[in-house]
Order: C-alpha cells, then sequence, then structure tokens
C-alpha cells in the first residue's frame, strides 16, 4: 500500500473518530447498572467508563447510577468504584482533579431486582436528570447479573414502562444468552416482546467480539456508538 493511501485511511479514520465523538458527546446518557456492587462492574464496566471520560467519548451530560441490594449511600459506592479503578484500570490510578469531576455524576440506588415496585424509583431518576438537562437522555440498562436473572429484569422494565422508547432505550445483556438453545430461544422470544429490535445488544466476553442481536447497526451513533465503544475499552 502506497504512502499516500496509507495517509488518506488515517485521515478518513481520524475524521470518522471525530463523527462519532461530537455525535455521543451531544447525546446525553444514563447507565443503569443491574449489579452495580458485582464483579463484572468492578473489574470492567467502572474501569471502561472512567477512561471513555478521560479520552472525551461520554457526552457532557451522562449519569451512572449502580444499583443493588446493599445499602449504599453516593459516597460509599463512588468511594468503592474509585478502588476498583485504581486496581483495575487500564489508565492506572485515577487522578484526583479528574476522579472527582467523574464521580459527580455516580449515583447508587438500592433495589431488589425481583420487586417490580423498586423499578420505578429508575424511572424517577431518569425524569428527574431529562428535567435537570432540558433534554431526553438515551438510557442504558446493563446486566452487569448472573443470566439466570434477565427474564425478571427484562420483564420488570417492561412493567414499569421504561423501555416504551426505542429511540432513546437500550438493554445490554452479557452472554451467555440462555443456558442451553431452549432457554436462549425463550430469552430471545421474551425480549423481542418487551423492546424493538435496535434497542437490543448482547456481547461476548471476549476482546472486541461483540455480536448484535436482530441486526443492530454496528456504527449507529445515537446510543450504540457509545456502546460498541464501551466494549473495546473494556478489554483493552
Amino acid at each position: 500500500m502506497g504512502s499516500q493511501k496509507r495517509s488518506l485511511i488515517k485521515t478518513k479514520k481520524l475524521a470518522d473518530k471525530h463523527i462519532i465523538m461530537e455525535s455521543t458527546k451531544n447525546q446525553p446518557v444514563i447507565f443503569i447498572i443491574f449489579g452495580g456492587t458485582g464483579d463484572l462492574t468492578s473489574r470492567k464496566i467502572a474501569p471502561a467508563l472512567y477512561n471513555l471520560y478521560l479520552d472525551n467519548w461520554l457526552p457532557k451530560q451522562f449519569a451512572i447510577i449502580g444499583t443493588g441490594r446493599t445499602k449504599f449511600e453516593d459516597d460509599q459506592f463512588r468511594k468503592n468504584l474509585l478502588d476498583d479503578i485504581n486496581q483495575f484500570s487500564r489508565s492506572g490510578k485515577a487522578d484526583k482533579k479528574k476522579w472527582d469531576e467523574f464521580s459527580k455524576s455516580i449515583y447508587y440506588q438500592v433495589s431488589d431486582i425481583n420487586d417490580a415496585e423498586t423499578y420505578k424509583e429508575f424511572g424517577k431518576s431518569v425524569d428527574k436528570f431529562n428535567a435537570e438537562w432540558k433534554s431526553k437522555a438515551t438510557v442504558i440498562y446493563y446486566m452487569a447479573v448472573s443470566p439466570n436473572f434477565f427474564p425478571i429484569i427484562a420483564t420488570n422494565i417492561s412493567k414499569a414502562n421504561l423501555a416504551v422508547d426505542p429511540e432513546t432505550t437500550r438493554i445490554v445483556i452479557e452472554k451467555p444468552f440462555g443456558h442451553d438453545l431452549q432457554t436462549a430461544k425463550e430469552l430471545n422470544t421474551l425480549l423481542a416482546g418487551i423492546f424493538n429490535e435496535k434497542q437490543t445488544i448482547t456481547w461476548a466476553r471476549k476482546p472486541c467480539k461483540i455480536s448484535w442481536l436482530s441486526g443492530l447497526p454496528t456504527l449507529s451513533w445515537s446510543l450504540s456508538g457509545t456502546v460498541i465503544i464501551l466494549s473495546t475499552y473494556r478489554y483493552r
């Protein structure tokens, strides 16, 4: 490949990155992490989100809401995530100034994922941020929990009317997608009855190996761009 062609490819990649970044930063986003106190959040999701922030991939207006049964206040949850980031982030220990700014957008919400009533609180939090930002945020429901909880969480999200807008809600599911072919089909049927095709995202826990359910476009700039980048950051 000639030097001129390589230069053109590099220029195009930089231009594409700029387009993704600007689009992502203009769309407020709320991450609601089921399993916010779990190992996946500690080792992968929290460090990835922090590194996205460092590299200016996150939008100016964002919120990270961890959920779990453990009774934490926001400050305790933030401290726990800081410890996780200091231990597992590819960028090393968090810079104090950067962390102080980033952590202002981290919250914790006590929730029993089996109790449909507690999901109404998520809706209230989303409404609060939308009012504060004067914009409708895209909401990512991230399943950082055991696969046996996927159906109950999806069902309760539906009961609380938290996924009615296909343009501004996504559900992210880690593989394994079911325990066998039959349970995978059952979960797929359940999700298809609740979520629009482009709302559902799943991937395997292998470096940059992402599989998309229902033909979600690889680079859809609304929210999916953020999810793709998040997955890449998790596995560096």
